[in-house]
C-alpha cells in the first residue's frame, strides 16, 4: 500500500529519507512532529503533502507512533489517502442523514402532522438523499402525467410526461450517466449534470396513479440503496396520502359533528319536553332544562347517576325502559307521577327511545308534562257534569212550570173571592207574588240550559238603550240613582237581536240597580261606535268615588276589544264594586253578590252577549265602582243612508 500511495519501487522508496517524502513545505510541521515525537506515544496527522515519484504530492493521513528496538528509536506511520477518510465520511454523514430522514417518516406515519404534500416530498428526498425530487399524477388519457408536486426540482424538468416516456411505461426506471438518455427527465437531467435518475411508480388507494423521481449529482450512493429508499419512500407517500384523505374526512366528520351536537344542544334546550340521555350501562350522562324544571335536578348532581335514582315514582320504571333500550328497541313509556327533589309530585308521560339501532347503547328518555293535560280533563269532566245538569235543569224547570201555572191559576181564583179588606187577600197576594218569583227563576234557568233562536238584523241599539232607559227612569229616580245618558246619534247599526239584546240592557240595569238600591248613586250609561272619530287618542276612564259620580272621558276602543267594528256599550254604577276572587267567575251561573240574588242574570247576558259574537268584559273597583262594557258587530250594509232611515 505504501508503494501505491507514493509511485515508487520498493528500492527507490528506500532510497528516500523521510524528509524527501516530506519535503513540501506545508509537511514541515508533519516532519517535526515525528522527529519530537515521545517514546511510546504516538499521534494523528490529517492532510499531510506526501511527494510521489510523478512530482504531484497526494494528501495523506498518518498515525505516527515511536518505539525502542535494541537502543535504536524506531517511527511506524501508517498512511492513506485523505480522500478515502473524506469519502467515508461523506457516506458516514449520508447514511446519518438517511437514518434520520427514516426516523421523520416513521414519526409522521404514528402521530401525522398537517402538513402539506410539498413539506412530505421534502421528508422522503432527504431519507433518499436525493438532490432533487418530483411526484407527476396522471392527469388523463390525453395528457398522461402532469407535475403536480417537487423539492428543489429545476424549471428544467418537464411539466407533462406522455404516455409513450419511458417513465410513464415502467414501475421502476434508473438511468445513470453514459447511458442514452430516452426519457425527457434523463435528457434535462444529462443538461444539468445529474448522474443519476431513479423512477418508481405509486399506486394510492383512491386516488390516480403516480410516479414519483429521484436525481441525484453524483454517484457515490449504491444502486441498491436507491431502490430500497425509494421502496420506503413510496410507501410512505401511499400512506401519507390515505392519512391525509383520512384527515380530511376527519374534519369533515368532525364539522358535521359539531354542528349536529349545536343542533342537539339547541333542541335540548329550547323544547318543552324533558329529555334525558342514558348510557350503555343506564347512568345519565345528559338532561336538559325542561328536565331540571320537571325532575328538580341540575346536570351537576345527575351526572353519571342512576337512572333509577331519578326517576322516583310509584310503579317501575327506570327497569323496564332500559331493557328496551338494551335491546336497541322503543319503549312505547306510560302516564305516571313522578317524586320531584323537593318531594312534590308531577303529572307526566314517560318514554323511550334508542339512539341508534346498535343494542346496548343507551338512548332518550322523554317526560312530557301532563300537568296541564290532566287540568284540561278535570274542566272537561265538570263541563260535561254542567252540561248534564243544564239539562236536568231544563227538564226540572220545564216540568215544574206546569203544576206552578195550575197554582198560580188556583191563587188568582181565590184572590177573586176574597174582599180587599179581608186578612186573608194580602197573605193571598204575598202567595201570588212569590208564585210569580218562582216562575221568573224557571225561566232564567231555561235560558241558561237551552239556546235561543236569535234572529239577526241590523238593529240601532242606541235608540233600542233610549227606550229601556226610559222605562227604568221612574224606579231609579226613586232610589236616588241619578241617570247620565250619554248616546251618540251617530252610532251605527248592529247585527242584533232586540228582544235578546233588550234583555241584556235590562240585566245590568237591574244589577246596578241592585248594587245602589241603599245609597244611591250614579248610572252612566255610554253607547257609541267601537271606533269613535272624536275620542281623543290618550283617553281613559276615571271614576270620582268622592262624589259619587262618573266622569265620561275614554278611548274610542276598550284595551280588550275584539278586533273589527263593534258597537260599544258601557254600563259604569257607584257602588260596592265586585271581590277581587268573585270577579274571575262573576259570569258563572249561581256567582252572585246579592244574598237574595240567583246568579243567572250576568250568565244568560254572557251568553246573549256571546251568541251575537260579541263580547262583555268587566272592570271593577272595589267601594268605587263597576264597568260593564259590552261589543255587539256592525252591521255590514251600515251607511249613512241607512242609519238615517233606523233613526
Amino acid at each position: 500500500r505504501a508503494l501505491e500511495l507514493t509511485g515508487y519501487s520498493r528500492d527507490e522508496l528506500e532510497r528516500h529519507s523521510l524528509s524527501e517524502l516530506l519535503s513540501a513545505r506545508e509537511a514541515a510541521v508533519a516532519l517535526d512532529l515525528i522527529h519530537t515525537l515521545e517514546i511510546g506515544a504516538s499521534n494523528c496527522i490529517q492532510q499531510v503533502p506526501l511527494k510521489t515519484r510523478n512530482g504531484k504530492p497526494v494528501s495523506a493521513d498518518m498515525r505516527v507512533s515511536a518505539t525502542v528496538n535494541d537502543g535504536e528509536v524506531l517511527v511506524l506511520i501508517l498512511a492513506r489517502d485523505s480522500n478515502e477518510r473524506a469519502f467515508v465520511e461523506r457516506a458516514s454523514r449520508s447514511h446519518e442523514q438517511s437514518l434520520l430522514g427514516l426516523n421523520e417518516l416513521a414519526s409522521k406515519i404514528i402521530l401525522p402532522p398537517p402538513e402539506s404534500l410539498a413539506q412530505t416530498l421534502k421528508t422522503c428526498q432527504r431519507a433518499m438523499l436525493a438532490d432533487t425530487m418530483a411526484l407527476y399524477s396522471y392527469a388523463g388519457p390525453q395528457v398522461g402525467f402532469q407535475l403536480s408536486e417537487s423539492a428543489d426540482a429545476p424549471p428544467e424538468f418537464p411539466a407533462l410526461l406522455g404516455l409513450a416516456d419511458p417513465l410513464a411505461a415502467n414501475r421502476t426506471f434508473d438511468w445513470r450517466t453514459g447511458e442514452r438518455p430516452t426519457s425527457a427527465i434523463t435528457r434535462a437531467a444529462r443538461a444539468l449534470g445529474f448522474s443519476i435518475i431513479h423512477a418508481r411508480a405509486l399506486t394510492p388507494p383512491g386516488r390516480p396513479p403516480e410516479i414519483l423521481v429521484a436525481g441525484y449529482r453524483h454517484s457515490q450512493i449504491r444502486a441498491t440503496d436507491i431502490t430500497t429508499l425509494s421502496e420506503i419512500a413510496v410507501k410512505f407517500l401511499v400512506a401519507f396520502q390515505r392519512l391525509a384523505e383520512q384527515h380530511r374526512q376527519h374534519i369533515t366528520r368532525q364539522a358535521e359533528a359539531d354542528e349536529l351536537s349545536a343542533r342537539f344542544g339547541i333542541l335540548l334546550n329550547e323544547t318543552a319536553e324533558g329529555m334525558v340521555r342514558v348510557g350503555s350501562e343506564g347512568r345519565i350522562v345528559e338532561l336538559n332544562l325542561a328536565a331540571e324544571n320537571l325532575l328538580g335536578f341540575g346536570l351537576a348532581d345527575t351526572a353519571n347517576s342512576p337512572l333509577e335514582d331519578v326517576l322516583v315514582s310509584a310503579q317501575p320504571l327506570a327497569q323496564p325502559m332500559l331493557a328496551a333500550l338494551n335491546q336497541g328497541q322503543r319503549w312505547s313509556g306510560v302516564e305516571a307521577d313522578l317524586i320531584r327533589r323537593d318531594g312534590s309530585s308531577v303529572a307526566v308521560h314517560v318514554r323511550a327511545i334508542p339512539l341508534t339501532a346498535e343494542p346496548n347503547l343507551g338512548g332518550l328518555i322523554l317526560i312530557s308534562d301532563r300537568t296541564d293535560q290532566r287540568q284540561f280533563q278535570a274542566q272537561s269532566n265538570q263541563l260535561e257534569n254542567r252540561a248534564w245538569l243544564g239539562d236536568l235543569s231544563a227538564i226540572f224547570a220545564h216540568d215544574v212550570r206546569n203544576p206552578l201555572n195550575g197554582i198560580a191559576t188556583g191563587l188568582a181564583y181565590l184572590a177573586g173571592k176574597f174582599d180587599p179588606s179581608d186578612p186573608l187577600a194580602e197573605d193571598v197576594s204575598k202567595m201570588q207574588a212569590e208564585v210569580q218569583r218562582v216562575d221568573q227563576l224557571l225561566k232564567n234557568v231555561l235560558l241558561v240550559a237551552k239556546s235561543t233562536h236569535i234572529e239577526y238584523k241590523p238593529t240601532p241599539l242606541h235608540h233600542l238603550l233610549e227606550r229601556t232607559l226610559a222605562r227604568w227612569g221612574g224606579r231609579l229616580a226613586r232610589r236616588n240613582i241619578q241617570l247620565d245618558q250619554q248616546i251618540d246619534p251617530r252610532t251605527p247599526l248592529a247585527m242584533a237581536d232586540a228582544h235578546q239584546m233588550d234583555q241584556v240592557f235590562t240585566n245590568l240595569i237591574v244589577n246596578a240597580y241592585e248594587a245602589m238600591n241603599q245609597t244611591g248613586g250614579t248610572l252612566s250609561i255610554h253607547c257609541h261606535a267601537a271606533t269613535h272619530p272624536e275620542a281623543p287618542p290618550d283617553a281613559c276612564w276615571f271614576l270620582d268615588c268622592c262624589q259619587f259620580r262618573s266622569i265620561h272621558c275614554h278611548a274610542a276602543t276598550h284595551p280588550e276589544a275584539p278586533r273589527g267594528d263593534f258597537v260599544e256599550m258601557r254600563f259604569v254604577d257607584t257602588g260596592p264594586g265586585i271581590p277581587s276572587e268573585m270577579k274571575p267567575r262573576i259570569f258563572d251561573p249561581f256567582i252572585t253578590t246579592k244574598s237574595d240574588g240567583t246568579g243567572l242574570g250576568l250568565a244568560i247576558t254572557k251568553r246573549i252577549v256571546t251568541a251575537h259574537k260579541g263580547a262583555i268584559f268587566v272592570e271593577s273597583f272595589p267601594g268605587t265602582g263597576t264597568i260593564f262594557s259590552v261589543f255587539i258587530p256592525v252591521a255590514p250594509e251600515n251607511d249613512e243612508r241607512g242609519a238615517t232611515n233606523a233613526e
